[in-house]
């Protein structure tokens, strides 16, 4: 598949997912989110976790906000890569404190609220213009995804890189996958276009199997490889 027409087939995958969200909260006639996510879940442990790079609302989103800042700005900001690795913990150190407050209740919808669940905003949000009702967590919602949208025309998916603790679900999963980006060391240029090219700033070009946890599958390394197969998606 060509890389134009891999990347085009993502948009379209995303546009649906995000336009089906949008439906499903507006017209309440496609109740099949829970049992699709579920379906997703299982298809991330044969061939990784997909969900965050084509179907995730809130993620197609902040990477559309990040394109239309690319018009304005010539260079994207970029977390040096060894401070990188370690905030992407500060979204699994959020979901332990979710998990805690789950057993024990200190503070009321803390999974719910705020930047602690992007979709949940995203949901509340096209609610509030679906309905006109305008409540405290739809203010939030409001509040929180503008932050993080504004952020998004200057890095490349902040809170998908920082603060979801949704997609640890498929992270952690994603390591008992089968299938996964590939790297041919032999064919490898070492041009490194892979590593910049990647939104969730892993190092591919020093992968050989990609099994990073953070990989969104988004392909934009093997659409930026310049030689063929030399970064390719299998078993």
């Amino acid at each position: 598949m060509k890389k134009s027409v891999l990347q085009g087939l993502r948009l379209l995958v995303q546009i649906i997912f995000f336009l089906l969200i949008v439906c499903n909260v507006w017209a309440g006639f496609l109740d099949i989110w829970s049992a699709l996510l579920m379906a997703i879940f299982f298809l991330t442990i044969v061939c990784g976790n997909f969900y965050c790079g084509w179907i995730c609302p809130f993620g197609a989103l902040q990477e559309w906000l990040g394109k239309l800042g690319s018009l304005f700005i010539k260079r994207k900001f970029h977390m040096p890569q060894k401070a990188a690795k370690v905030l992407q913990f500060s979204k699994y150190a959020i979901y332990a404190a979710i998990l805690i407050n789950g057993m024990f209740g200190f503070a009321e919808s803390l999974s719910e609220i705020g930047s602690f669940n992007g979709n949940y905003n995203f949901l509340n949000l096209t609610s509030l213009l679906g309905s006109g009702t305008i409540t405290t967590i739809n203010l939030l919602a409001v509040v929180y995804l503008l932050c993080y949208g504004v952020a998004s025309l200057f890095f490349d998916r902040p809170f998908c890189n920082y603060f979801c603790p949704d997609s640890i679900r498929y992270n952690l999963t994603s390591f008992l996958r089968v299938a996964s980006v590939r790297r041919d060391k032999h064919k490898c240029v070492d041009c490194g276009k892979c590593d910049r090219a990647c939104p969730m700033q892993i190092e591919v070009s020093a992968c050989g199997k990609l099994r990073n946890a953070n990989c969104i599958n988004c392909m934009q390394c093997v659409s930026e490889c310049p030689v063929k197969r030399a970064l390719h998606y299998g078993v």
